[in-house]
């Protein structure tokens, strides 16, 4: 197989986004092994087939590329549901406002304090599945940090629920309280929370399998 007859077959196996940069190192790596082949006394012919066969075959080459940038794109899912889980920490500002002094509720229901502080362990939890979510797939352990990630998005979803009910028996109890700005704030945030996380599951689902095979990420043009 000559150089062109293997990026042909190459670029075919290839995701579109990533298939002109991967062939353009691969077609440069083995112009290079050819030519090195040629100094070695091989014609042209067989300097190019020698180096195609040294490369690898291309069914192989496209499973390690495709896994090597599954890794990054895992990992960056990961790290954009921690910052999610973690930015529900806005909708609960109004939890210290009125616990710790100069404003406290002496008189709070029991029932509104309960539920702030499930809100609180709610969003502990989710940050806590989305960390180790994160974790997981730094270590290249996919199909695990998926389950982690899919304990962030239940998370999230109770800590909605959750802050659902706290702010109709807050209104309840302190009509004249003014939430609505502070609804307008924390439902947008909460809501594209669990957006984030729930995409970065779905999106360490898909690449799950092509994690489980990765080895070492090795791009075409790297030393074998």
């Amino acid at each position: 197989m000559t150089i062109d007859e293997y990026l042909a077959e190459l670029g075919r196996l290839l995701p579109r986004r990533r298939r002109r940069r991967v062939l353009a190192e691969t077609e440069e790596h083995l112009h290079d092994a050819a030519r090195a082949c040629r100094r070695e006394g091989l014609d042209h012919r067989a300097a190019e087939r020698l180096a195609v066969e040294r490369f690898g075959a291309p069914e192989s080459v496209a499973r390690e590329v495709a896994a090597a940038y599954a890794i990054v794109e895992v990992r960056l899912a990961s790290l954009l549901a921690v910052g999610a889980a973690l930015a529900l920490f806005l909708p609960l500002y109004g939890i210290p406002e009125n616990t710790l002094p100069p404003a406290t509720w002496d008189q709070k229901p029991s029932d509104i304090g309960l539920l702030q502080t499930v809100l609180v362990v709610t969003w502990l939890t989710a940050s806590l599945f989305a960390g180790l979510g994160l974790a997981l797939s730094l270590l290249g352990h996919a199909r695990v940090a998926r389950t982690a990630l899919l304990g962030a998005v239940v998370a999230v979803a109770t800590f909605l629920v959750v802050g659902s009910l706290l702010f109709a028996r807050w209104l309840e109890e302190a009509p004249s309280t003014p939430l609505w700005p502070f609804l307008a704030l924390s439902l947008p945030v909460t809501a594209g929370s669990l957006a984030v996380c729930a995409a970065a599951t779905v999106w360490v689902s898909r690449h799950a399998r092509a994690l489980e095979r990765a080895r070492p990420p090795r791009l075409p043009g790297a030393s074998r």
